[in-house]
């Protein structure tokens, strides 16, 4: 069907019209399908224009401003893309302004109306053609458009109603038989290495037949959360699947404020200290929880996998934004929408500062009160739990035993947020030296670390150094680090026969920052220094924790079965006051 396009929905700006009358067309398909459903297809609207049968595009940023060109029909197309404004499941507006080819200015809006039967889906379109003969070729063109989303919209449909129909949008290029059988050995190679079978064999699959719109950059957590997998595990294969050469690792510069990627670097060592989001218009340090964010690529012996675009497709690039709204000065909307039940943040793109919303309906006004246009933003709040953060892997014991060569640049300080430090001594290793022998102490000490890197590593934890008897070792989660240092010291009885080494344990909890010590991936601050000196108040086979450690999420109900033993210990160097800690001996 087509309707009738009404200025007050479809309404030009003044300076718009001035370059000409507009050329409009306002399709209607009704869908069989939910409009929450329909938006997840309609978002990603680079993969909807190749499957509508459009050209790739190419794009740069210059100037704050993006800028994109294409080739259709022999003619060359320029434009600057002007920033897009939707409602999740509502509407999405796109605007370009172009300079070459055969119009000045593009117009595109699709709404979706929620009916009883799914969603009445209006496509509009709107052109103010270069000059009457373009104007023929954009009407000649119509037919052929409009008979492309009736093919793509019904496959979506179909595959909406049953998983077995094709894919709605056009099937990826087959990957050539040297990469699948380069990517067959690796899977055997894998497999023989103790990775989970199953898992190896889904990712196998994946960078064979996946769209290599989704290849280029691999988010794993976002996969892991698709295929219903543990993300640490997939973590780990995919850590392995790059040394193995079946993945390569790259670590993304990405802008806090948009996502967008500003750099990628295949070492750790090659990241910047500062990074420019021209779009935001926005200097941000590399230092902070959200501006690094740690992505897989396919290996180019199996797969080449160019980084593609049919469309600037912003609102599949903002999966976390729900409202993205252009206003010019003095403008002022009032929009309903409906927030899933979680915090969101209300912002102006490029500028600090936030209101916190609640999810459910809501009704939102946003008025420009500025002399030059906004950008209005409603982002979940939780957006960053999709990012898998470089101390991710740092935590990681498997990281550190594959990657041991990837260290951070001199001038490089990452936040890590907060963790859980833990330190092993051994008790009396002076004593040690000298009734053994330093041969003798060295063999001691050599075996007892491969014992505590293995506790470690069961607890989800990761040992960041040795030093000279101790260990240092860091964790996510203060509950798995309790539960590595009770497994350490159960390791190492007192009637142990073959090694009759006895260990003191500390931990401390809070923020931390990594940093390049001795060309390997250090953990540096306070909260490391008080992990440190609370070794000096714990004996042999006892464990003893900052008020940190045990006022921290789980850790006070997890030993409450303990016998705990309350301390004052004073730390002159880092505070005034005695600390209270919790010390209890593991039997």
């Amino acid at each position: 069907m087509s309707g009738e396009c009404k200025q007050g929905v479809y309404s030009w700006p003044a300076n718009m019209l001035a370059d000409g009358t507009p050329l409009e067309v306002d399709w209607i398909f009704d869908l069989a399908l939910p409009p929450e459903d329909l938006w997840l297809y309609l978002r990603d609207t680079s993969r909807l224009n190749r499957a509508l049968g459009l050209g790739e595009m190419h794009f740069e940023e210059r100037g704050g401003r993006l800028w994109g060109r294409s080739r259709t029909g022999g003619i060359e197309h320029a434009w600057v893309e002007h920033p897009w404004s939707w409602i999740a499941a509502q509407s999405v507006v796109a605007v370009r302004e172009y300079q070459a080819g055969f119009a000045k200015w593009v117009r595109a809006v699709y709404r979706l109306e929620a009916t009883e039967a799914g969603t009445r889906l209006h496509v509009y379109f709107g052109w103010i053609p270069r000059g009457a003969w373009q104007r023929l070729v954009l009407k000649a063109s119509l037919g052929w458009v409009r008979g492309n989303y009736e093919r793509v919209l019904r496959d979506m449909e179909r595959f909406h109603g049953d998983a077995t129909a094709p894919p709605p949008y056009r099937p990826p290029p087959a990957t050539a038989a040297h990469g699948l059988a380069r990517l067959g050995e690796l899977v055997e190679d894998l497999v023989e290495r103790g990775e989970d079978p199953s898992v190896v064999r889904r990712l196998a699959g994946h960078l064979a037949q996946g769209d290599e719109l989704e290849l280029h950059r691999i988010r794993v957590l976002g996969l892991a959360r698709g295929w219903g997998v543990d993300a640490d595990d997939l973590i780990r294969t995919c850590l392995q699947a790059t040394r193995s050469g079946m993945l390569v690792l790259s670590w993304d510069v990405i802008c806090p404020h948009c996502r967008g990627v500003r750099s990628q670097h295949e070492r750790l060592a090659d990241l910047p200290t500062e990074g420019r989001c021209e779009i935001c218009v926005l200097d941000f340090a590399t230092d902070g929880l959200d501006a690094i964010e740690v992505t897989f690529g396919v290996h180019p012996s199996i797969r080449d996998v160019p980084e593609r675009f049919y469309c600037a497709a912003e609102p599949a690039m903002k999966p976390h934004v729900v409202v993205q709204q252009l206003l010019r000065p003095g403008e002022r909307i009032v929009i309903d929408v409906e927030l899933r039940d979680e915090p969101h943040r209300r912002r102006i793109q490029g500028r600090a500062g936030h209101d916190v919303l609640d999810g459910g309906p809501a009704q939102l006004v946003f008025e420009n009160t500025w002399d030059s246009d906004i950008v209005a933003l409603v982002e979940r709040a939780g957006w960053r739990e999709d990012l898998l953060r470089p101390v991710r892997l740092f935590n990681l014991q498997e990281f550190r035993d594959l990657f041991g060569e990837e260290y951070l640049g001199t001038e490089v300080r990452l936040a890590v947020g907060e963790q859980t430090v833990l330190f092993t001594d051994v008790v009396g290793s002076t004593r040690m030296y000298v009734e053994r022998g330093d041969p003798g102490a060295f063999a001691a000490i050599k075996a007892h670390f491969t014992d505590v890197i293995r506790c470690v590593s069961e607890h989800n934890g990761a040992v960041v150094k040795t030093i000279g008897d101790a260990v240092m070792a860091a964790f996510a989660d203060p509950v798995d680090a309790i539960e590595a240092a009770e497994a350490i010291q159960r390791a190492f009885p007192e009637d142990r026969e073959d090694l009759d080494l006895r260990l003191r344990i500390s931990m401390n909890t809070g923020p931390c920052i990594a940093v390049r010590l001795n060309a390997n991936i250090d953990y540096f601050g306070t909260t490391v220094n008080l992990a440190a000196k609370l070794q000096g108040c714990v004996g042999a086979g006892e464990v003893v924790v900052s008020a940190q450690t045990f006022e921290a999420a789980g850790v006070r109900e997890h030993l409450s079965g303990r016998s705990l033993e309350d301390l004052a210990y004073a730390v002159a160097a880092l505070a005034e006051e005695p600390l209270t800690v919790r010390r209890w001996k593991v039997s």
